[in-house]
């Protein structure tokens, strides 16, 4: 389990450094932090400072203007007014509260809470894919590319489906993987017909559905473990 959970936060790391913006990273960051600082794993935390040091000096080498050209590109318009791919837009809009959209700000404390509640209830692997979830879920702006990074608890999913002690009959198998085919063809009709990344709210909240009905089969079909389905 430790090499699993070891392998997890790699895996995540890597994830958070070549998918840097901080508005999908909030919570589960936090909660891969949490997990540091619990087992005081500080050779980890500090070769993930010294990446991330690297990386902005890399930027600033390679184009010193960078901070200048952001904030002056951001100056003319507000972030938070756009129509973008995520429901406190939605939910923004519906009402016409613009601080809807920082919902996900305000669930941080909630997220550290639950992870001083869950963290000896549930794998490691299974926290991060759900605050990964939710920070797609409630971010305030972004786009539907974004959600590449759902590929992670995505690929856990499928795993949990198909592996041999947890696995799932013939039949909710092929009404998963139809359904995830069903996505991707909504996702690219909308890609070609509508007009505005709003219409991509839907996506992670049928992702987290799809998620909590799978992990929650598995660990039903494994009841006679003592442990709840295992990370990859």
């Amino acid at each position: 389990m430790q090499n699993r959970q070891t392998y997890s936060v790699a895996v995540v790391y890597t994830i958070v450094y070549t998918k840097p913006p901080p508005e999908i990273h909030n919570m589960y960051l936090m909660m891969i932090l949490l997990y540091l600082l619990k087992e005081r794993r500080w050779k980890v935390m500090a070769s993930g400072g010294t990446l991330l040091l690297l990386s902005l000096g890399l930027v600033f080498l390679l184009r010193p203007t960078f901070v200048g050209e952001y904030f002056s590109s951001n100056a003319g318009g507000n972030l938070l007014a756009y129509e973008t791919a995520t429901l406190p837009t939605l939910l923004s809009l519906q009402t016409g509260q613009l601080w809807i959209r920082l919902i996900g700000i305000g669930l941080l404390p909630l997220v550290v809470a639950g992870w001083f509640w869950l963290h000896t209830r549930l794998s490691m692997l299974v926290l991060i894919d759900l605050t990964l979830l939710l920070s797609v879920i409630s971010m305030p702006f972004g786009w539907s590319y974004d959600f590449v990074v759902l590929l992670l608890p995505l690929t856990h999913l499928i795993f949990w489906l198909v592996q041999q002690e947890t696995a799932v009959s013939q039949i909710e198998r092929r009404a998963v993987f139809g359904l995830l085919i069903l996505l991707y063809l909504a996702y690219y009709a909308q890609r070609v017909y509508t007009p505005s990344e709003l219409y991509f709210f839907w996506i992670p909240p049928f992702f987290l559905l799809l998620y909590l009905w799978a992990y929650g089969r598995a660990a039903s079909i494994k009841s006679n473990s003592s442990a709840p389905p295992a990370s990859v």
